[in-house]
């Protein structure tokens, strides 16, 4: 019981690796992996409360994705939702009662009704696109949806529905639609047609006769869960440019060549000597620089202002944040400039330099903004700063370099 409570903390930060093992991959029997995440899940659900109790465990009839299919999306055929509480009922699911949800470093699940009857009145198509609050909040975390997403957007025949925004730390009730129209990631969610919004938007059950579930998701951590090719990606993007451009002047516009995005302290992963870096940016490359805080007014509330400034420009320099997913909006072959933390230990996932040195170009495309830059055909630079004042530098340790990042 204790090894089944371990193992299904774990799949929460890397289910999709545990069906991709050696181990839990179908060997001689392609119809039969040896165990699968969806089984565990499955068990342990069915635990019972009383912890010296033993019960059966229970195999489930799954077969094996095959590594290079994606765990993330399921065309779940017919299916029925409700709207008030978000409960998903389906019909004819042949092995487990979970789905994956999949976020940009993180895989949970949702669990799902089995039923054998459903209405006979149904609607034609539905799209079930989860959404947690933070990339409701954050263009960086938004992306790794909103971009497989469009991708594969079909058009307004196919009924949206956003789950995962019914949380605390969201909203609640009414008030979820009310704070989703106030985040960054309404604008783009007008591209994919009128949404429902489980949890917010009254009371009752919808059912439909084609179901999506999820999507393709894009690896941007290293992790597989589904692909993005270039092709989809400029396609997905060309559809967030033409709305974002659809109401701009078309007269030119001043475009820098270079754009620092501020990041002064007290913000976390601050820029501690950013007056001195705009003092090189002034004298070195005036006019062709300039700077903004996108944290402030009035870049602030003006996304639009924020998208045209990043994205006009050839170069964009800052420290990790947010503000550099505007990277995704820059023209093939432009350079973002990631500026890190000291760290000894987690420069290999986000900026993997050579022993002794600094600065690395292109070499971390599987991580963060590196991997975003290789969906997007641009050039990755990462610098990875000086030790703090209190910082020893001859100590290696992840929780040392957790601690940078304040």
């Amino acid at each position: 019981r204790e090894l089944l409570e371990e193992a299904v903390q774990l799949l929460a930060l890397g289910l999709d690796c545990f069906d991709h093992s050696p181990w839990t991959s179908a060997g001689s029997s392609p119809q039969r992996p040896s165990l699968t995440a969806a089984e565990v899940l499955h068990n342990w659900h069915r635990r019972p409360q009383d912890t010296t109790e033993s019960w059966q465990w229970q195999t489930l009839p799954s077969k094996d994705p095959g590594f290079g299919s994606s765990l993330c999306r399921v065309e779940i055929g017919t299916a029925c939702i409700d709207v008030s509480t978000g409960e998903i009922s389906i019909n004819g699911m042949e092995s487990s009662a979970y789905l994956q949800q999949c976020g940009d470093s993180y895989s949970s699940w949702r669990r799902i009704r089995l039923t054998q009857q459903l209405p006979e009145r149904r609607e034609q198509k539905a799209w079930i696109l989860h959404l947690t609050p933070l990339a409701a909040t954050n263009l960086w975390h938004l992306l790794h949806i909103l971009l497989p997403a469009l991708a594969r957007h079909d058009g307004p025949d196919r009924q949206v529905i956003i789950d995962g925004l019914d949380d605390e730390s969201f909203a609640k009730g009414a008030a979820i639609r009310n704070r989703l129209r106030n985040s960054v990631a309404w604008p783009f969610l007008q591209i994919l047609g009128d949404l429902i919004i489980l949890g917010a938007d009254g009371v009752g059950v919808r059912c439909y006769d084609d179901v999506w579930w999820g999507y393709d998701a894009t690896t941007l951590f290293g992790r597989h869960k589904g692909h993005l090719s270039h092709s989809d990606t400029h396609r997905a993007v060309q559809k967030m440019l033409a709305y974002l451009a659809g109401d701009t002047p078309t007269e030119k516009h001043w475009r820098p060549r270079i754009l620092l995005i501020e990041r002064p302290p007290p913000a976390p992963r601050a820029v501690m000597n950013g007056e001195a870096l705009k003092t090189l940016l002034e004298t070195s490359f005036r006019p062709l620089a300039h700077w903004a805080d996108f944290g402030q007014e009035p870049w602030r509330s003006d996304m639009r202002q924020q998208w045209h400034l990043a994205s006009a420009s050839d170069i964009l320099l800052g420290a990790c944040g947010a503000g550099l997913a505007w990277s995704a909006f820059m023209a093939v072959g432009s350079i973002l400039v990631e500026l890190l933390p000291f760290m000894q230990l987690l420069q290999q996932q986000l900026c993997r330099v050579r022993p002794g040195e600094t600065v690395a170009w292109d070499k971390t495309p599987m991580y963060a903004y590196g991997g975003l830059s290789r969906v997007t055909q641009m050039h990755h630079v990462c610098i990875i700063g000086l030790p703090g004042p209190n910082q020893d530098a001859t100590q290696q340790s992840l929780g040392m370099d957790l601690n940078t990042w304040v």
